[in-house]
């Protein structure tokens, strides 16, 4: 008989993610025939790729292409995910997103994703990103531009 006891249960995301009214910046979401799963509803897989779609434009104006051969780089450090409805084909789909925690070299980010025409939550997620030094591998503290641009979006 193993001894071990079960590991105790993830707390819950913060309910107010499933709130559109908290998002400050909003990206378009066409869900295609190739992110069905076998169910006939969007897959988890590619609903994770939605929220990183999002973060990923929303992180563009700081994180270009070419300063990531060159520069400090945003790495995920921490994700966790509520699946809490499907989503189909041909519905609308879009992801919210916004900063809950602004630190000296990481952000924490909440998202959301809802789908027309009722804005239904799909899902939610909170995430941990942090700027390295790509030799090092080591925080660097985020300079002023990612600062203000992380705090257009602070709730």
């Amino acid at each position: 008989m193993n001894s071990t006891p079960a590991p105790a249960p993830a707390p819950r995301l913060d309910s107010a993610l499933r709130d559109p009214v908290i998002y400050q910046f909003w990206h378009p979401i066409a869900p295609r025939f190739g992110d069905l799963d076998a169910l006939g509803h969007v897959s988890h897989v590619n609903v994770v790729r939605w929220l990183e779609e999002a973060r990923v434009v929303l992180e563009w104006p700081i994180q270009p292409l070419d300063q990531l051969r060159t520069g400090p780089v945003m790495v995920l450090a921490d994700l966790r995910v509520e699946f809490l409805e499907e989503a189909h084909l041909g519905q609308d789909v879009r992801v919210g997103v916004t900063v809950q925690r602004l630190g000296k070299s990481s952000v924490t980010i909440g998202q959301g994703i809802f789908a027309a025409p009722n804005q239904q939550c799909i899902a939610i997620a909170e995430l941990v990103e942090v700027l390295i030094d790509q030799a090092t591998r080591k925080s660097v503290p985020f300079p002023a531009e990612f600062r203000n641009h992380f705090g257009q979006y602070v709730r």
